[in-house]
């Protein structure tokens, strides 16, 4: 049998005829073993992870030769802990280590091969660095004399693998996630894909969708920022569920100030806000004439594109209150009016940056399989006549989704789609660029604006020191010098290979792979 069986790659094989295994935990392996006698132990390797008992046990029961463990090293994650408790305790029924509240047992291995490891293995504890001193004399002691293996106490038992789990949700940050692409369409997908990927279970109202979506896919607070996106020449290929004419005529809607009948009545909302109330104040207050500001309610509401946004935008560029509010307490909570549904866009906000109209949106809850590519397109429309109105160019679009889920009945249309329209991006970091160059043996850096006019900031090491491209990577990250994640995977890549050219004397151009064939036939030429 090769053996061990697994994580044989991970592990340091030393004398096997020693019935002893060192566990070191968090404590990198190689440093406990420059500590001990090479004859004095049989296997040595680390335990990240709870999880990670299980191999262990594995690995024993099947060669069940090593009757003593040593647990050593930096216990970070309780994993040490968790073992010594299961020693000691055992596991319940359902094979949760007693005593630990999340470490568990695969069931696929036996409770009577458990019960005899706990009997016949030892667990000595040593771990923090204090006692790493001491477990070269404890190995000495314990050293085997005899040159002839040892007894295996029990017969070898290999155990079937648990089966793979079907991954439903993959941990991420649930308070709040960040996508920026050129296109609507773009960050659709990109929108799709993290929502199934690492949106949590939730449940929708009752009765709201049908009886085949009990649940759908949650994250909060998904930010979408498209920059790019020509109102004028909309990207709009097949993938999206819907065509031209569907975005025409939601776009009928959308910036529709009636009322009607429509579930969510966004541009009543917009362009005549609070008609009811408007025509009660009018009765209550005849003096007050409001039929002069006609301008601002020309269909009986309030306009808030024109006298919240545009009004004040064109007084002062930089106000910090061009706010549109769609949710309206007085028919939204009570009394409730038709249609009884609270709007999902509730907030609109416009800034004027750089000469350029930005426009934020604020969702309480958002399909974005469904709704979210259409609410975006005509919040982009409506982006480009509130510019074109102030007579400026149009910034990027943001969309914030408080609660952005997908439908159960959605599901497989959503991963059909991602599976086939999914393709990296290459996204400029809108914080700058980097120059990366060797001089002499020291690594420089340099931060270049996005117009490339400008040195925004310089980074320098000495390229010999160990984990010189580690420590250069903090420092910029320190600084705050990066904020997407492709141009920090870019930098990384650089300064190792950087790193490199310079411990091994090596021409290091940025982009460029090392010519280590050079170097090699350099050497030859010089011991010819």
């Amino acid at each position: 049998m090769d053996w061990p069986v697994y994580f044989k790659d991970r592990l340091i094989l030393s004398n096997l005829k020693s019935d002893t295994a060192v566990v070191t935990l968090w404590t990198p392996m190689e440093t406990v073993q420059k500590l001990v006698p090479p004859d004095a132990y049989s296997i040595m390797g680390q335990l990240y992870t709870k999880k990670g008992i299980n191999y262990i046990l594995r690995n024993i029961l099947a060669n069940p030769f090593i009757s003593k463990v040593i647990l050593a090293g930096s216990d970070l994650m309780d994993s040490g802990e968790a073992f010594l408790a299961f020693i000691k305790n055992g596991v319940d029924a359902d094979y949760k280590v007693i005593g630990d509240d999340t470490a568990h047992i695969e069931p696929e291995i036996k409770k009577e091969a458990l019960d005899d490891f706990r009997r016949r293995v030892m667990l000595e504890d040593l771990r923090g660095a204090q006692n790493l001193h001491k477990i070269a004399d404890i190995l000495s002691r314990n050293k085997r004399v005899e040159d002839k293996d040892p007894k295996l106490w029990r017969k070898p038992e290999m155990f079937p693998d648990p089966p793979v789990p079907e991954i439903l949700s993959y941990p991420s940050e649930f308070d709040l996630v960040k996508i920026r692409r050129p296109t609507i369409a773009e960050a659709y997908v990109s929108v799709l894909k993290h929502v199934d990927r690492f949106g949590l279970e939730s449940k929708p109202v009752i009765n709201y969708v049908s009886s085949s979506s009990s649940k759908m896919k949650e994250l909060l607070n998904l930010s979408v920022v498209v920059t790019d996106e020509d109102p004028e020449n909309w990207h709009l290929p097949d993938y999206l569920p819907f065509k031209k004419k569907d975005l025409d005529r939601y776009f009928d809607g959308f910036f529709n100030w009636d009322r009607g009948t429509e579930d969510y009545t966004y541009g009543e909302r917009l362009f005549s806000y609070a008609k009811d109330e408007m025509e009660s104040l009018k009765k209550i207050y005849p003096w007050l004439k409001i039929g002069r500001f006609k301008k601002y309610f020309p269909h009986g509401g309030i306009n808030q594109a024109e006298i919240s946004i545009v009004r004040k935008l064109k007084s002062f560029p930089y106000d910090k209150g061009a706010i549109a509010l769609l949710g309206n307490p007085f028919t939204d909570v009570f009394p409730q009016r038709p249609p009884k549904k609270i709007p999902c866009l509730f907030l609109i906000q416009c800034q004027i940056y750089l000469g350029k109209l930005n426009l934020t949106a604020y969702f309480r809850s958002n399909d974005m399989y469904g709704a979210w590519p259409l609410n975006a397109f005509a919040l982009r429309k409506l982006q480009k006549n509130i510019a074109d109105e102030l007579e400026v160019k149009i910034g990027p679009l943001i969309t914030i989704s408080n609660m952005a889920h997908i439908y159960e009945h959605d599901f497989a249309s959503v991963k059909t789609l991602v599976s086939e329209h999914d393709s990296p991006s290459c996204e400029w970091d809108p914080r700058g660029n980097f120059v990366i160059e060797v001089k002499g043996t020291k690594i420089m850096v340099r931060l270049i604006s996005p117009d490339g006019n400008k040195e925004l900031g310089s980074w320098g090491i000495d390229g010999t020191i160990p984990k010189a491209a580690r420590e250069l990577s903090f420092l910029i990250e320190k600084d705050l010098a990066i904020s997407a994640i492709g141009n920090a995977i870019y930098l990384g890549r650089q300064l190792e290979r950087a790193e490199t050219a310079v411990k091994l004397s090596l021409d290091f151009k940025q982009d460029s792979s090392l010519d280590f064939d050079r170097k090699v036939k350099q050497h030859d030429d010089k011991h010819v």
